[in-house]
This record gives C-alpha cells, structure tokens and sequence, in this order.
C-alpha cells in the first residue's frame, strides 16, 4: 500500500509500490530550513533550454538538476575532486578546496565539510550581477557544465569534471570577470600580467586570465546586500582581454613551479568524457577506459592535466606527473593525458565469510557508537536516512559478533 492511496497512479511492486503523480504539498519558501524541503513534492528538472539529453538523479552532480537546495540554501555544495562548489545568487560560483582538517563524519550527522567560506574562492561577474536560476547545460560520463542566468544577457557557466583540478569558466555579457574572496589573500606568485597564485586562510588556489590580460586588485568596503551587511571584500578583476573565458584551480603548494606547471594546462578545457568497459570472463580482468575530449582555447599544450582517484592509479600503468592532493578517498594524483586505462581481477563475491577469530575490537566499535546513538534524531527523510543505514551496519556488526 502507498503512502498516498488517494492518488490514481500508484503503481505495485512486490510488497510496495510507487507513485507516478507528484506528492501533495508546497515546496518550502526559499530560506526554509525545518526538515519539510527534502520532502517536497516532485519538481522540473532544472535544464537549459538547449539542453538535449535525459535528466538524471543518481549523479554526483544531480544536485544542479533537481534541487533548489543547492540554490537556495548557502550550506549546500556539490564535491568535484579535488575541490567543492555552490552558487550564491549574488556571488557567482564559490570554490573551495578540498581538505581533510575540515571534514567530519561523526554519527549522527552525516558526512559532511566544515569552515570552507572561509577558504574559498569565488567567481561572478563585475557590478554584483544577480543571478536568478542555476540550470544544467549538458553531462558526460564523469563531467557536468551549469549556467548561472539572470534577467540581462549575462550568463556565466561552469564545466566541472570529477578529478580535474581545474574548474573551466565561460561569460556572456559586457561585464568584467572578477575572483573574490572574504579575506585578505596572500598572493603567493604571479606570472606575467595574467597569472595569480593566491594562499585564502591556508588552500592554495590558481587564477588564469587568458593571455594578454591584465587585471586590478581592490578592496570592496562594507556595504548592504538584502538588508544585511557584507564584510569588505578582495577581488581580482579582468575584462579577460576581450575573451569570454578563464580558469581557476586549487593547487597541491604555493609555489611558483606548481603554478607554472598548471597554467601550461590552464586552457585545455575538457568538453567530454567517456568511461568503457570489457570483462573477460577466461581470465576474470575488467578493462575501463576513461576518456576526455578537450579543446584547446589557447596555448601550446594539448594535453588536460586529470586525476586519478586510489583505484586508478593503483590499477593503471599511466605515467604520473607527482601533483597529487588529499582527498577524503585518498590520495588524488595527477597526469597529463586524453585517456587512460585501468586493469581489476574481478572473480566475483563470496556471499558470507568463514567466521574465524575473536573480535574484540568490533565489541568496542559498537558499544561506543551505542552510547551515542540511542535513535533516528532527524525529521526528514535525508539525513535520517543517513541515521538509518549507519543504524543498519551496526545492528548487523552486532548480530556477527554475538
């Protein structure tokens, strides 16, 4: 039986079933933060008006495509190894790198990254355009672009690729394009009149006008926005020397041959991926090919500068270029190349292991986490979600362990 029998288009499965009209109900006003948002009812997906493919929801970037949440709601950011990101109707897009001195996982919450306003950057248009929607523009295997919009011709977009250390940006519109932050920047390295190397609050971060750009570093004072006011900021601001296009990137250090090596890579953006798949039963080898279609927008190099998580590189024979960052998956290392190839044996699951041993640790594991976790303290079906399958885990520890 469905949770909403009233409604015609219940479809049955099994012992359940679903639904195939929206729920009852309102979507929270934005700025609503009680738990109701995550139970809204069904939306349009939130695509541009070229877009051409089929919506998707199980993404890492399906946040862009069905959420307002991301939108709407300033703590909300979507994870691109080796960096976040979110967008602020006023500020453009916020980056921020990824560091593990300020991740958290503790029961109950769910995982999550702390403090990274501090240490970000941000990307937007001169004059504070205001943007009114986010949308999704086009997906490959393991990339997304989104366009930032508003009521003018400014648009703004964003191809965000999992392990690229770069973030491609485009804009439309007269406007200057400007990188901000809410603290003072220590500018680590310059190269010619368009290369910053910049330390926020300790995360190191590339910003790479096109060639023959100039740009102006200034001191914005405090002033109102919505009936708040907003600290002075620091912005770097570039018409881009005529060009619509610029890049930005954490970076591993802040030293002046990490950023050269990542300028020479700065605009090859990546435009596809691919990811392919063989197994071969005889031997039991599972063969994935990633593979990136770039354009090159200037400059001699051709070659993308990618990262390969834990189970790449350990499972690849790729030459590596020593760049690597901490990640909560590991260590993310990094090459120059279009495409590379990983080898798995893959002989299948056992469906139980042999009980062998004593386990005195996973006796302390559960008691410890029973003395914190007593019930589902969530309202919404998100993070309680989260409670349930940690719930789950150790309900099933505790029936192997006796």
């Amino acid at each position: 039986m469905g949770l909403y029998p009233s409604l015609a288009q219940e479809v049955n499965v099994g012992l359940g079933s679903y639904n195939l009209s929206p729920l009852p109900g309102e979507p929270p006003s934005p700025g609503q933060w009680d738990g109701s948002w995550f139970n809204a009812p069904a939306r349009s997906p939130r695509v541009t008006s070229d877009f051409t493919q089929q919506p998707t929801t199980h993404e890492w970037w399906s946040a862009f495509i069905w959420d307002p949440g991301l939108y709407r709601y300033p703590q909300f950011a979507t994870w691109v190894y080796p960096y976040g990101i979110k967008s602020k109707n006023e500020y453009g897009f916020e980056i921020f790198k990824n560091r593990l001195d300020n991740v958290q996982n503790t029961f109950p919450q769910s995982f999550s990254h702390n403090d990274w306003p501090n240490q970000a950057i941000n990307v937007g248009l001169s004059n504070r355009v205001l943007w009114d929607t986010l949308n999704v523009v086009s997906y490959g295997d393991y990339h997304c672009k989104i366009r930032l919009n508003n009521s003018t011709a400014s648009k703004m977009e964003a191809t965000l690729v999992q392990g690229v250390p770069y973030v491609f940006i485009e804009k439309s519109g007269p406007e200057a394009a400007e990188v901000w932050m809410p603290w003072d920047p220590i500018i680590d390295n310059t190269i010619g009149t368009n290369v910053i190397g910049i330390t926020v609050q300790g995360s190191s971060y590339g910003i790479f006008f096109p060639a023959g750009s100039t740009y102006t570093y200034v001191v914005e004072p405090n002033r109102p926005v919505n009936g708040a006011v907003i600290n002075p900021i620091r912005k770097f601001v570039s018409n881009l020397n005529g060009k619509n296009y610029l890049t930005v990137a954490p970076l591993p250090d802040n030293s002046l041959a990490t950023l050269q090596q990542f300028a020479q890579h700065a605009f090859v953006f990546v435009r596809g991926t691919e990811m392919n798949w063989n197994f071969n039963e005889a031997t039991a080898k599972l063969t994935t090919t990633f593979s990136y279609q770039t354009q090159v927008m200037e400059g001699s190099q051709t070659l993308p500068m990618i990262g390969l998580l834990p189970h790449h590189w350990k499972n690849s024979t790729l030459p590596l270029n020593g760049f690597q960052f901490e990640v909560p998956r590991g260590k993310l290392k990094c090459a120059y190349a279009t495409s590379y190839t990983t080898v798995l044996d893959n002989f299948g699951l056992l469906p139980l292991l042999p009980l062998t041993g004593k386990f005195p640790h996973l006796y302390k594991y559960i008691d410890d986490q029973m003395q914190v976790v007593k019930y589902v303290t969530s309202g919404d079906n998100y993070v309680g979600g989260k409670q349930i399958a940690k719930l789950a885990i150790l309900t099933e520890l505790a029936d192997f362990v006796g």
